[in-house]
Parts: structure tokens; C-alpha cells; sequence
């Protein structure tokens, strides 16, 4: 049902960005899915005008130029009917401190989900922040907007008019052609790849877990899988030689990697789609949230070579080109798939060039550095880029997840990509990723690399959480419990 009764073009929001929303609104700071795309410009620019040709560009765009509507627990966006809320210039001596204190974005205010900041820094050092919702905003739109931001400050400077007419087709194009689909051939296919009652894929335990935890913290932690260009040359091989893709590869690992750490035959987790190619015609060029996030269910039969399975996975990934609009609370509901907590726990993000290669590619390499920076709310995550160069980390949350955890599924993930690359020949049944052994060195090695903090009182804690409420001031100033 699209919502027309309050304002011309507002439409259910997709499952994802539902989830994103609601997920910042619940936080307490309100910074979960809070991204700063940092443009640190090479060559000096009119602030003035720069900042006026970001504003006529986000302008156009009615997925930047909405905002977040909840109704009866359905999340709606709607097209605001207002000017571009004031852009900022600030004369600041440190860009780390501005990035920290880029306080929380106004969902559901009737504003864009987004700042635009141009910095100062020195005479020599400008820097441009836009402050954005990931909801609103996925990867593959920033370097685009970027070019038309650059595009539009060229024509002011030569006195010229930039185009300010509506980009379409955009987001709400995407979101109204979605509410009009028929979704019980999706609800078929994915009921016959997940039956009734399965559990997606949890973490792996690992020995030591209650030793193992990091001090509290929603800072991300990063782990690098090691891939060397030897490696990297036979994995090439394979890619070419079985026409797949690196994606294909990644997947692949991913699965044997939770399967031999799970002692599973069957493995389940999330993977990052972007899906457009399914979407309207010219999706491909809307700016706007259309990512979403899939469960990958694959089995790991033991008699299968590893080149015949990848093939079948490279063929798996293309038929779910048919099902990628669907929600994941959809899919939970149709098949009653069961993830544990909030969103699937283990999550596969793999791009195809990373943001400095997108950039390089779209000719602005000489005109700025780029830089986004993220707060999700995931607990691990796996993401890679297959451009410039094959690369693979896990990247996990310090007080959900225990540090050994990321680095057995680092370290396995680098065993199983090895395997796959030193002899595509061979039967899933004959890798072995990691044996006891190594396992347990990894762990020892995991839990020496990480200090530990020293065990604090009751009152400490219960001090740190009160002190994240708003307008809590300290022990001895308490407040009644209607002004918290």
C-alpha cells in the first residue's frame, strides 16, 4: 500500500533500511549507521560554491531529499517539500575531532538524513564531510554524486548554470515499483532453499570465550586474511579457468571455513547484494539504499570437487538475481528461517573495486582523496574488494564478538582460500582447513594479542551506563526518573 494520503510521493521503505532506521533509533547515541564520506580536496576550491553545487546535487535526488516515516510499525519515506537544510563552512584546526563530535542525524524531523560540512583545516588543506544515514546512501552511489558535485562546481565557476532538474528514474521510483510486486514466485523459490525450521550458521565457539572478551566497546576491529600475490595468481587461475567470479571464490571459502569450524555439512549466513540489475529500468544509476542483504544456504557435499562446487555456486548466485528484492524478514517469514538475534550473525560483504578504485576510474584521482567512514550494527562481518588487488578481512565489535573468534575465521578463511587455489581438483571431503592443532594456536596466539582489562566494581558500570543517558550529569547529581 503506498501512503499518498499526507504527501505527493511517499512510499514503504525497504526491509533493509527499516532495519537500519530502527536499529539507530533504538541506540542511544543514534550513531548506528552513521557515515561520513571525508573528501579531502587536492587542489584549493571557493568553498562558497563548492558547498552551493553539493546542494544543488543532493537537490535532485529524491532519495537524499526524504525522510524516514514510521507508521504503525511500517517505516514509509517520503519526498520533504523543503529547501536543502543550511550547509555548514567551519574554520577548524583538526579533523578528527569534528568527525568525532558530528553529533546524530535527525530521523523523522522532517529533515534529510544527511549534513554537508566543508573544513578549513589550513590554507592548504580543505576537506568537504557529508555526514549521511546509510539508509539513504549505499557504496555504489557516492562516487557518482561525487562526479556531479564536481561537474556542478565547474559550471558555477565558469558562470554557468548547472543542471538542477529531478534525477529520474530515483529511490521512490524503486520503492513504488516494489510495493507493486506480486512476491509468491519469490516465496517459492526461496521455500525450496530453506526448509522449515533451519538456523542460520552462529559464530564458532572458541576455548577461553569468557577470557577472551574485549573491553566494551562498539569500536570496529579489524583482522587482514593473508593472500600473497602467488596466491592471488592461482586464485586468478582458477577464476578464469572455471568462469567464475571472486565473489564465487570468497563465498566458497566462507562456506568450508564455517562448515569445518561448525562441524556443519550445511552452512547458512548473509551476503551483500547489490540489487539493481532486478530492480526498474536504469536502476543502475538511481542514488539511493538499493543493497540488500541475502542468506546464502549451501551444502558442502564431501564427493564434490572444488571446481564443480564453485560452479554450482557461481550458477546459484546469478538465479538469485530473481529473489534479491525480497526482505529478509520476508524470507524469515516465509521459511522460518531462524538467525539468533537481530540480523543473520555472520554477514558477507564483497565489492567488486574498492572506493579509491571507483574513483581513480571515474577520472577524479587528481581532484580529491576519499575516505568513508562507518558505524554499523553488526557483529562480524567479512569484507573484501576483488579491485585492485584481491583483499579479504574480517572486521568485528570489540564487545560483541571475542577477538579469537575473528582471527580463527581469519586465519581459516586464508587455509581455505589455499586449499582452493594450490588444487581446484579435489574433493570438499579432502580439505582440511585447520586441525586441533592449529586451532588451538591460533586461539593462544589470538588471546596473547589482545590485553584484557583489569575487572571492574558494580558501581563503575552501572556509572558508565548512566552516564550515556541524556542529561545525566554524575552519581551525586541524580535526576528524577521522567526527566532522564
Amino acid at each position: 500500500m503506498t501512503a499518498t494520503n499526507e504527501v505527493e510521493r511517499c512510499h514503504r521503505a525497504t526491509g533493509l533500511q527499516r532495519a537500519m532506521v530502527l536499529a539507530s533509533l533504538k541506540s542511544l547515541q543514534r550513531a548506528v549507521y552513521h557515515q561520513q564520506l571525508i573528501v579531502r580536496l587536492k587542489k584549493h576550491v571557493e568553498p562558497v560554491t563548492f558547498l552551493e553545487a553539493a546542494r544543488i546535487c543532493l537537490l535532485r535526488h529524491a532519495g537524499f531529499m526524504a525522510h524516514f516515516l514510521l507508521l504503525e510499525d511500517e517505516l514509509f519515506q517520503r519526498r520533504l517539500k523543503i529547501e536543502c537544510p543550511a550547509s555548514e563552512f567551519r574554520d577548524v584546526a583538526d579533523l578528527d575531532t569534528f568527525l568525532a563530535e558530528d553529533g546524530p542525524l535527525p530521523l523523522g524531523r522532517n529533515q534529510p538524513a544527511w549534513r554537508s560540512t566543508f573544513l578549513q583545516l589550513a590554507p592548504d588543506d580543505q576537506v568537504w564531510v557529508w555526514t549521511f544515514h546509510h539508509a539513504i546512501c549505499d557504496g555504489v552511489s557516492s562516487v557518482p554524486l561525487l562526479n556531479e558535485i564536481f561537474a556542478a562546481y565547474d559550471e558555477l565557476r565558469a558562470d554557468r548554470e548547472p543542471s538542477r532538474a529531478p534525477v529520474r528514474p530515483d529511490m521512490l521510483d524503486h520503492l513504488g515499483w516494489l510495493e507493486k510486486q506480486d512476491w509468491e514466485r519469490a516465496k517459492a523459490g526461496w521455500q525450496s532453499r530453506i526448509s522449515p525450521g533451519e538456523t542460520a550458521t552462529q559464530l564458532p565457539e572458541v576455548r577461553g570465550f569468557f577470557e577472551s572478551r574485549a573491553p566494551a566497546t562498539q569500536t570496529l576491529q579489524r583482522e587482514t586474511v593473508r593472500i600473497d600475490t602467488e596466491m592471488r595468481a592461482a586464485l586468478d587461475r582458477l577464476i578464469v579457468e572455471n568462469d567464475i567470479t571472486a565473489n564465487t571464490v570468497i563465498i566458497g571459502a566462507l562456506a568450508v571455513t564455517l562448515g569445518r569450524l561448525r562441524s556443519e555439512s550445511r552452512v547458512i549466513f548473509g551476503a551483500m547484494r547489490e540489487a539493481r540489475r532486478s530492480s526498474i529500468a536504469g536502476a543502475e544509476s538511481i542514488a539511493g539504499s538499493l543493497t540488500n542483504t541475502l542468506p546464502i544456504c549451501l551444502d558442502l557435499p564431501e564427493n564434490v570437487s572444488v571446481a564443480e562446487w564453485l560452479r554450482e555456486i557461481r550458477r546459484e548466485w546469478i538465479a538469485l538475481r530473481a529473489l534479491e528484492q525480497c526482505s529478509l524478514a520476508q524470507i524469515m517469514e516465509w521459511t522460518g528461517l531462524g538467525i539468533g538475534a537481530d540480523t543473520l550473525p555472520i554477514l558477507l560483504d564483497f565489492r567488486r573495486a574498492t572506493l579509491d578504485a571507483r574513483l581513480q576510474a571515474a577520472g577524479l584521482g587528481e581532484r580529491c582523496a576519499v575516505e568513508l567512514r562507518q558505524a554499523n550494527d553488526l557483529a562480524l562481518m567479512i569484507g573484501g574488494y576483488e579491485k585492485p588487488a584481491l583483499q579479504l578481512e574480517v572486521v568485528w565489535r570489540g564487545d560483541r564478538v571475542p577477538a579469537t573468534t575473528a582471527e580463527l575465521i581469519a586465519r581459516t578463511l586464508e587455509f581455505a582460500l589455499r586449499s582452493f587455489a594450490q588444487d581446484p581438483q579435489q574433493t570438499l571431503g579432502r580439505i582440511e582447513v585447520v586441525n586441533e592443532e592449529q586451532r588451538a594456536t591460533i586461539e593462544t596466539a589470538a588471546l596473547a594479542r589482545y590485553q584484557l582489562a583489569a575487572p571492574r566494581f558494580a558501581h563503575a558500570l552501572i556509572e558508565e551506563q548512566m552516564s550515556e543517558t541524556a542529561g545525566y550529569t554524575g552519581a551525586g547529581q541524580l535526576q528524577p526518573f521522567d526527566e532522564l
